[in-house]
């Protein structure tokens, strides 16, 4: 008797908080048809974010961060994670207004279970999603949004990206729609300067191996250091007309140059010691110089642009050049074929 009692109360507890349960969802896909912001007073906040935090979950592999942080008294956002690099303005501000303007288009589950299926386990818990926090100058939290998969039936509502998303401590789960960008690499983050020219208005190359720095602290070592050797220097008189002196290998430095770019960059430290160096330029007197060094086995260079007052803001930080491109680059510097 006992027993049948028992599994009768279980069943009607059971019972109950299904009941319970679909009365939420109910709620929830009534207000489906009434789309509105996730965080209707967070427009009227953007100038008070201090802080943004990205937080990619990699499952087994840990989470991945990135920090922006914007100072007390500065304008911009800096990457925290690459030594307070400058951020992309206008990439930190759509994400800003992006998330302001972020529609819970329609409820899908209030069910705990379906959040790994849709990307919304958090990162902490070994999930994949993707979770956007932003903070003020005081430390509290004005916004905290867990973002998972795209819908299988289309990527788009109303002509808007359509994502499922979640509040932090919340199960209810929203189709979202809007427009920011959900990067996780802090890469994506960074305001690097662009080295490359046009092709058509490169004018100027000039490759030089600079001459190995002694250590052993006498007078002619430390007049030697960073002395050129070996320059190739090429110049044409218009975009039509061919380097000289002829080489076969000239019209294909011109094409990485106008390529070249920067993908990463950390801190100048006083024990690098660039090799190689690169200076071109355009047919209106504008000069770039790259100055090469290795590091990690990744090719790291020191940027300047002549006659920019702005250049100075480069001068303690190094960037990487892509793999490719910088076997290339080093081809350069290696004598001319017979």
């Amino acid at each position: 008797m006992t027993r049948h009692l028992t599994l009768l109360a279980a069943a009607a507890l059971a019972a109950a908080s299904a009941f319970l349960l679909s009365r939420h969802e109910a709620r929830m896909t009534q207000s489906a048809f009434a789309p509105k912001r996730i965080f209707p007073t967070l427009a009227e906040k953007l100038e008070t974010v201090r802080e943004i935090q990205i937080t990619r979950g990699k499952g087994l592999g840990g989470v991945e961060r990135i920090t922006l942080v914007k100072p007390d008294g500065e304008a911009f956002f800096a990457v925290a994670e690459r030594g307070f690099f400058p951020a992309r303005k206008a990439r930190a501000r759509r994400l800003l207004i992006g998330l302001s303007q972020l529609e819970a288009h329609e409820a899908r589950t209030a069910r705990e279970t379906d959040h790994a299926d849709l990307g919304l386990v958090a990162p902490e818990q070994l999930g994949s999603a993707l979770r956007i926090a932003l903070m003020d100058g005081e430390g509290e939290t004005l916004a905290n949004l867990l973002f998972g998969k795209r819908p299988r039936e289309g990527a788009s509502v109303l002509g808007e990206s359509a994502i499922y998303v979640r509040e932090e401590g919340e199960l209810g789960i929203w189709l979202a729609r809007g427009s920011l960008p959900l990067r996780a690499d802090p890469r994506d983050w960074l305001a690097l300067p662009r080295p490359a020219m046009p092709l058509e208005s490169i004018a100027l190359m000039e490759f030089a191996e600079l001459a190995p720095i002694d250590t052993d602290g006498e007078a002619a070592g430390a007049r030697r250091a960073g002395a050129a050797r070996a320059a190739r220097r090429f110049d044409r008189e218009s975009a039509s007309a061919p380097f000289r002196p002829a080489a076969h290998d000239a019209p294909g430095a011109a094409r990485l140059l106008s390529r070249l770019r920067f993908q990463d960059v950390r801190r100048r430290e006083t024990r690098d010691r660039p090799l190689w160096r690169i200076r071109y330029g355009d047919f209106s007197g504008r000069r770039r110089t790259i100055s090469l060094l290795v590091a990690e086995d990744r090719l790291w260079a020191a940027f300047h642009q002549e006659s920019d007052p702005a250049s100075h803001r480069w001068k303690d930080w190094l960037f990487e050049i892509p793999l490719g491109q910088g076997s290339d680059l080093l081809k350069f510097f290696a004598p001319p074929s017979s």
